[in-house]
Order: structure tokens, then sequence, then C-alpha cells
């Protein structure tokens, strides 16, 4: 869900600058920062927005230079507000003044673009280039998310190859591992004091061995990798929620085959295989 984008344009005598930033997040989260003469269009910009990226914390900047009639002002009330405020607290808390000044025209609203008297700045044909630079930001944007995408998921993809190559690496030391399971429970028999009925002896040591079999987590686990490359791969939008499930699935496999392996060489790989998942967990969260 990260991206950038960025696109200007001339109009009127002015310069129309639009920036679009994203970092990951579960939902939509939408922080503007517009010129006072367009504060009307915001819920206009939320909705296209929203509509586009769909999740994301999103910064949407628009910045208007020039014009003829434009003019900047400082608003002296609030200006002389938070120099009161930031002395006071500096007084307060013992903190060295410093240049509060500087701080405080830093804060919001204190300096203001006027749109007295200004035709050009709420013209509707500027209002019409603001929304065609917005609309070539988001392209840029929607482009760079397309590319960073694009080489997401044929990492993703490489990550879940691996967790099938080392799974495919766990079936040749089952056999050795469950015979030495059976070797040392009867060598441990065999030094008991007790006469053992040979033939209940062996229905046991198969109950037993039974519960170490790996055969259906390897079975499971196989079938969520593909599924997860299915899905991976699909046009549709909105998949990384679906993706996140999976890997959960696939987690809760590789964890039983951990808990089962007695043995150093799956224990191994099963270690691998958690490696590789959490790289994978990772990158879906960058996954719409």
């Amino acid at each position: 869900m990260t991206g950038y984008g960025i696109a200007k344009k001339s109009s009127h005598n002015q310069q129309i600058s639009v920036e679009i930033r994203s970092l990951n997040s579960k939902n939509f989260e939408l922080k503007t920062r517009l010129p006072a003469v367009l504060q009307a269009q915001e819920h206009e910009f939320k909705k296209m927005l929203q509509v586009e990226l769909v999740r994301g914390k999103v910064d949407f900047t628009i910045h208007l230079e020039g014009g003829e009639t434009s003019e900047y002002r400082i608003n002296r009330a609030v200006l002389e507000g938070y120099l009161y405020q930031l002395s006071e607290i500096a007084g307060m808390n013992g903190f060295d003044k410093g240049d509060i000044l500087l701080a405080a025209t830093r804060l919001p609203n204190v300096v203001s673009q006027s749109t007295e008297n200004s035709p050009a700045e709420t013209s509707p044909a500027l209002l019409a280039n603001v929304m065609e630079t917005v609309g070539d930001a988001l392209a840029a944007f929607l482009n760079f998310r397309h590319t960073e995408g694009a080489i997401l998921g044929q990492d993703i993809q490489k990550r879940v190859q691996s967790i099938v190559d080392l799974l495919a690496q766990v079936s040749p030391h089952e056999a050795p591992r469950t015979e030495k399971v059976r070797q040392k429970l009867i060598q441990h028999l065999a030094g008991l004091p007790i006469e053992i009925d040979q033939s209940r002896l062996a229905q046991e040591l198969i109950f037993y061995i039974e519960k170490f079999d790996l055969s259906e987590e390897r079975t499971r686990l196989g079938q969520h990798c593909v599924y997860f490359l299915e899905v991976l791969n699909q046009p549709d939008f909105n998949k990384g929620n679906k993706l996140g499930f999976i890997a959960q699935e696939m987690g809760r496999e590789i964890n039983t085959l951990g808990s089962k392996a007695n043995s150093v060489e799956i224990q191994h790989l099963v270690v691998q295989m958690k490696e590789e998942l959490e790289k994978i967990k990772e990158q879906i969260a960058n996954v719409l």
C-alpha cells in the first residue's frame, strides 16, 4: 500500500503542485494539506482518493504558487496566541525559550492565502486544472504501486516456492526417523524387568508411531502453498487479507510439523520454513 505520486501544472499564472504519499494501514486514513481556496473541495478529493487507493495512511497535499492577485497574510491573533502559549509552557517547564517565533510560524493557520478579489484563483477553469493535476498525481501514484507490486509479487512467490522445496526435503527423513523411534522404544522396553506381549507391543508401536506421521501436515501445507500462489496471481484487488489468512494456515501446519518432527534434520527444515513465512507475512502487509 505504500506509494508516491506527484504532478505539476501551470494555470492562470499559478503553479499547481499535487503530491500523494501512502504508507501501510488496515484502513483508509487521509491527511490533507490544502490551500484555503480549495477547502470546499476536500470531501470531493477524499472520495476520489478512497475509491482509487482503497487502503493506506495517505498524505495528500495541494500547493498553489503565484497568481497576479494572490496574497499571503499572517494571522496576528493566531501567531500571538501561539507565542504566548509556547512562552508560558517553556517557562513552566524550565525549557530554553530559544527561537519560539520560528516554531510558532510553522503551526497551523498562522499564514493564510488571501482569496479576496482573486477571480483567477476561484475560477472554474482553475478548479478544473486542479482536478486534472490530482488525476495526474493519482496516475503516477498507481503506476508506482503497480511497479512495486510486481516486484513484491515476485519476491513473495519466490519465498512460497522455497517453502514448497523445503517441504519436499522432509519426506526422505521420515522413514529413518520412524525406525529410530521404534528401535529406541524397543530398547527401552527390553531393559524393563517385565514380560512383554510382543503382539500387543507391535500394535502399540504402530499406534504410537502413527502419532508422529507427517503425511497429513505435508499434504495440507502443500495445498495451502498452491492456493496461496493462485490467489496471489489473481488480477483482483483486495487480496491482502485473504493472503494473510492463508499464511496463518501455512504457519499452523509448519508449527505442527515442528512439534511432531522428532528429528534434527526435519527441525532444521521447519526453522527455514518459518523464516520464509515470516518474510512473506511482512511483505503481505504491503498488499491491498
